[in-house]
């Protein structure tokens, strides 16, 4: 069922890209080429920054401003709550441009259909256009596979987090596990960071959060719980990867159609110049090594947007018995 679609990188797709997004109004679309800022004089970015940011050094203002500066009009920084903040945020207008992971931006393509253009998606070092989703649990519980968790107490992020809620649910229903069945307590964290927390403080036996990579027997690297060691702030060797499911299509930076074709298509180009002029900008901002973006549209996430209607729906409404 699941697919993550299509994905074109290099910077020459700029001309291409008259074709990613979805479809504008004719009145955006007036706009000569060269004149989209006699309209758009601002870029209002939200981000959602976790009060622990300093512990993953995220640093969204840097980047904002470089972005800002390239599109030679000023950027604004605008600071949400959680999931669902980011995702009513883009529906109400109040905000130009943000980053959405496919569970989210499944959920805001409920609200606003096919006024949502993705522009691009992060990269890792490796080339890959994925991450994971994976079980944790402290190094010191009994637990060595997902079966072990039969009853168990488990964390999950968020309803809108694809890979701390949607998509492993939907993996683990392909593997023949009842989620709502086969745990026993479940509930929220709130966050990736808020997970580890609450496993290192046995608030959860276990908890869904995410990686960069996938390979349980090489290592699973770049998750929060990595980054947070590598500030000093954990030892993994206290912790353990025990399940992965992916690999899950890369968040997305997102507008509306309605900013029109020859700002899409600019903005698009921006982003994906940036690896190139300044490297560790965006590797400091995607909290992966190394990154880099590509190019994509809306058919990108057609099946993840597949996969929540059918987590909304249930099997009997997605179609099957």
């Amino acid at each position: 069922m699941f697919k993550t679609g299509l994905a074109i990188g290099g910077i020459a797709l700029l001309l291409f890209c008259t074709a990613c997004g979805a479809a504008t109004d004719s009145a955006a679309n007036d706009i000569p080429l060269n004149d989209w800022r006699s309209v758009e004089t601002e870029i209002v970015i939200a981000t959602t920054v976790p009060p622990e940011a300093e512990q993953i050094d995220y640093d969204p203002d840097t980047f904002h401003k470089a972005l800002g500066d390239r599109m030679v009009i000023p950027t604004i920084t605008q600071r949400v709550s959680g999931y669902s903040g980011i995702i009513q945020a883009m529906a109400s207008n109040q905000i130009d441009l943000a980053i959405y992971g496919p569970g989210a931006l499944a959920s805001l393509h409920d609200l606003i259909g096919e006024d949502l253009v993705p522009l691009t998606v992060f990269r890792n070092f490796e080339g890959e256009q994925g991450y994971y989703s994976a079980i944790l649990v402290r190094a010191d519980s009994p637990y060595q596979s997902i079966d072990d968790l039969e009853g168990a107490k488990v964390g999950y992020v968020d309803l809108n987090s694809t890979s701390g809620y949607l998509y492993p649910r939907w993996a683990m229903r392909e593997q023949g596990i009842e989620p709502d069945e086969f745990f026993g307590e479940t509930g929220m964290t709130g966050g990736h960071i808020q997970s580890v927390v609450a496993i290192s403080t046995s608030q959860f036996d276990a908890v869904i959060t995410l990686a960069s990579t996938g390979d349980l027997e090489a290592g699973l690297r770049g998750g929060v719980a990595d980054r947070m060691a590598q500030r000093g702030l954990l030892d993994m060797a206290d912790y353990r990867y025990i399940w992965t499911a992916g690999p899950i299509p890369q968040s997305a930076f997102v507008v509306r159609s309605t900013k029109g074709q020859a700002y899409i298509d600019y903005l698009r180009g921006v982003l994906m110049a940036l690896p190139y002029e300044d490297p560790g900008l965006v590797e400091t901002y995607a909290q992966t090594r190394g990154g880099s973006l590509a190019a994509v549209d809306l058919a990108y996430f057609d099946g993840i947007i597949e996969m929540r209607r059918e987590e909304i729906e249930g099997p009997q409404g997605a179609g099957g018995e």
